[in-house]
């Protein structure tokens, strides 16, 4: 944290914080003069909190290479797009100029960064999972009606997943398969499954079930405001399978036993605003196995990270129960 006194003759411009201050404070005069910037959570990027003269305001400062500007601009787009269709998210603030998007000095080096309206609220605890992911369902039902009618103006701005960019050569998160931490048995029950995944979807015809997406709408991307659900960090946003968010949103939580509980009553919510049939309702755990071996390779490639180091490798095991019960079909839902 550091706290910004413009008025100080012995403020040191060397640091890298106040550094940026400057550079926020320059882009936008809007914001009025700057008290503190505090870190606040890192993963895919390096989120802040800035407190200003007209409030605060979060600073998501992106990983190098992971987006181009033209995929930002996009992402903000679609937010923009979502809220004129009365689904709450974190709004970006424009500069004076009128762009989204600045590249600044930050502590982690030169960055594309983008300001947004502070939320207040808070993350969703467990004991109201239940309701959230009906709410989240209701909300997710919404978008996808809404990105059925959009996704071609987006087509070649925001990436694509296939199973090439999820789990294949090209996984935007790098491999699942690490011989230090993987035994023979572990890796044959994942290719198994991933063979089983694949035949399954080749009977699905997923050409209009496919469209921009979230593609990470769990409960730590959820705001709960005075009753409202505010949805949050649309950076993977993404075009891939429709069932592929809906299984993204129990990430990290494939393996609890309370899962079937508050996950049925988010497709039941969900299907109140978009159909989803039999065969997708049963392609569901294999999307929700699927999303795990992607993350996978997530906790593999972000080990450093403070949120992989609370995970701890037993998250990692359990991985292997999950994609195991998708197998047995001991995962399922309502029809």
């Amino acid at each position: 944290m550091v706290f910004v006194d413009y008025n100080s003759a012995n403020m040191a411009k060397s640091d890298p914080l106040i550094t940026m201050a400057m550079q926020i404070r320059e882009l936008y005069p809007q914001l009025g003069s700057i008290y503190e910037i505090t870190f606040v959570t890192s993963s895919e990027n390096h989120t802040y909190r800035i407190l200003s003269e007209q409030g605060s305001f979060a600073m998501r400062a992106e990983r190098p290479g992971y987006h181009s500007l033209e995929e930002i601009n996009a992402e903000l787009q679609f937010v923009e797009t979502l809220s004129n269709h009365q689904i709450a998210t974190a709004k970006p603030v424009a500069r004076t100029d009128g762009n989204f998007v600045s590249r600044l000095q930050t502590p982690e080096g030169d960055r594309f960064v983008t300001l947004f309206h502070w939320i207040n609220g808070r993350h969703p605890e467990e004991n109201e999972f239940y309701d959230t992911y009906g709410k989240m369902g209701h909300i997710m039902g919404c978008m996808h009606r809404i990105s059925t009618k959009i996704s071609r103006e987006y087509i070649k701005r925001r990436p694509h997943w296939t199973l090439e960019e999820i789990i294949g050569s090209q996984a935007v998160w790098g491999s699942w398969d690490h011989p230090d931490y993987i035994d023979k048995s572990q890796r044959r029950l994942i290719l198994d499954f991933l063979a089983v995944f694949q035949s399954r979807l080749a009977q699905y015809d997923s050409t209009e079930r496919r469209g921009l997406i979230h593609a990470d709408m769990r409960p730590t991307n959820v705001i709960l405001n005075e009753g409202e659900v505010v949805i949050i960090d649309f950076d993977d946003c993404c075009h891939s399978w429709y069932l592929f968010d809906i299984a993204a949103t129990v990430s990290f939580l494939e393996h609890r036993q309370d899962l079937p509980e508050w996950f049925n009553n988010f497709i039941s919510q969900y299907r109140n605003r978009n159909p989803l049939s039999k065969q997708e309702v049963d392609l569901l755990p294999f999307f929700i196995g699927l999303r795990r071996v992607q993350l996978m390779a997530w906790y593999f490639s972000h080990r450093e990270s403070a949120y992989a180091q609370s995970l701890g490798d037993s998250w990692l095991y359990q991985s292997f129960d999950v994609v195991s019960d998708v197998m047995n079909h001991q995962l399922s839902f309502i029809h």
